[in-house]
């Protein structure tokens, strides 16, 4: 087994090598790298991560206008659906865990784009993707989205108050 786990490591830290070999030589790159070596956290921010921020700022603003939580999922989805997803863990299990974050999150985004309130059919035939205990009803999504994006700025309030809500909910119910 360790031998497997060895191997994929070292595959990915390949692909790694291999994808930044392919520009290492380009100014830009030159430039942030130095800025690594050098300790320069600032510098590197403003010569790759800031510019590649607001180009993609740029995209989702003329592709999402109307929605400044949509944009904000697109480009921190990873970030929004971990949440999501340890929540589902703890309190619903590991199984489908991220098949249920991504429901979430894809029930967001329509909500975000059309005002149409997330809901689920658990009259479907297949349900393993639609949360049981967490996050079933459209206000609890929504404020646990609202609490994420503050927490992404900073605001660690709601986010607290929404974990220690949360907490307090599952101990007074029984688990399914």
């Amino acid at each position: 087994m360790k031998d497997v786990l060895d191997a994929l490591l070292r595959g990915v830290a390949n692909e790694n090598a291999q994808s930044h070999a392919a520009v290492a030589e380009h100014p830009l790159i030159q430039t942030v790298t130095a800025a690594v070596q050098s300790e320069d956290v600032d510098g590197f921010y403003f010569g790759l991560i800031f510019p590649l921020s607001e180009m993609i700022d740029g995209l989702l603003t003329k592709e999402l206008p109307q929605s400044h939580e949509a944009r904000f999922l697109f480009k921190h989805a990873r970030f929004v659906e971990t949440q999501f997803q340890k929540l589902f863990e703890k309190y619903e299990g590991s199984a489908c865990c991220a098949d249920k974050s991504r429901t979430v999150l894809r029930h967001l985004l329509v909500f975000f784009k059309t005002a149409v309130p997330v809901s689920f059919d658990y009259t479907q035939q297949y349900t393993y993707h639609l949360p049981k205990r967490v996050f079933i009803t459209h206000e609890e999504i929504v404020s646990f989205f609202d609490a994420i994006y503050r927490l992404y700025y900073g605001n660690i309030d709601p986010f607290l108050t929404h974990i220690a809500d949360l907490k307090l909910r599952m101990l007074d119910s029984p688990s399914s």
